[in-house]
């Protein structure tokens, strides 16, 4: 079935993208970024950005424990807003590498807490599409269905702010 998580539909987004657009390693590079930047909007939230998302379970905050969580939790919205465009710089950058081996940490740690769908789907594609050689150089084309899908996933996710009361529900 389906999962309740955004990263749950990461590999229906690019393979979506995977088939209809052209410059297909561009453009399914750019629409991993887009949704981190996605996953950073829903974050926006008083439970992240104060870090009791985290503290309120359980077990806390694995590893970094329930003092750091403000500071992990608000790390994580601004990597994922700003922070990941730097893996568009080239790889011989040290902004890039920061970035690649940031959300390669990111995504392991991630498989903590949100079971390890996210960091299956997620680390083979960030290896795949930012750090193998790129074969095929970008030729710019008019190509309208990634403008449009784009704009339809902005429509969805904006879905729950729409809605009056907690988003989170």
């Amino acid at each position: 079935g389906f999962g309740a998580g955004n990263y749950d539909y990461y590999d229906v987004v690019l393979v979506a993208v995977f088939l209809f657009a052209k410059n297909k390693l561009y453009w399914l590079r750019a629409f991993f970024l887009i949704l981190y930047f996605l996953s950073s909007t829903i974050k926006i939230h008083e439970g992240w950005i104060l870090g009791t998302y985290f503290t309120s379970l359980q077990g806390g905050l694995p590893i970094f424990g329930n003092y750091l969580a403000p500071i992990a939790t608000n790390i994580v919205i601004v990597s994922q807003m700003v922070f990941a465009w730097f893996l568009f710089k080239p790889k011989t950058s040290i902004l890039f590498n920061m970035a690649f081996f940031y959300f390669l940490f990111f995504h392991l740690y991630s498989g903590i807490l949100v079971e390890y769908r996210y960091m299956v789907t997620s680390i083979p594609l960030l290896a795949i599409l930012f750090w193998l050689p790129e074969t095929v150089p970008y030729k710019k084309t008019k190509n309208v269905f990634p403008v449009v899908f784009f704009g339809v996933l902005l429509l969805l996710q904006s879905i729950a702010i729409r809605i009056p009361g907690d988003q989170k529900l």
